[in-house]
């Protein structure tokens, strides 16, 4: 969970820099943490995101990597209110 956290963190800090690079440690975040169903599709759309910056070289618009990290910062925090509750 710790890394999950710490990429998150990271993610909101490359959205000024890097929206691929935001978008990619947004994803990670989200695998790093235990799943939650319902959060399942949004992941997935962030996955979609993520292999389009990493593997064909497209960009995210700037509005695109901040969703997929605040996604990543929901997904999270939700994990870590299961483990916290659990």
């Amino acid at each position: 969970m710790d890394l999950a956290v710490a990429r998150v963190i990271t993610a909101r800090a490359a959205l000024a820099l890097d929206s691929a690079s935001a978008v990619s440690l947004a994803y990670y975040a989200e695998i790093n943490g235990l799943f939650d169903p319902q959060h399942a599709s949004a992941a997935a759309a962030v996955q979609k995101q993520r292999e389009a910056a990493d593997y064909e070289a497209v960009r995210p618009s700037e509005h695109e990597a901040a969703a997929a990290v605040q996604t990543a910062e929901r997904f999270v925090a939700a994990v870590q209110a299961m483990l916290a509750n659990g």
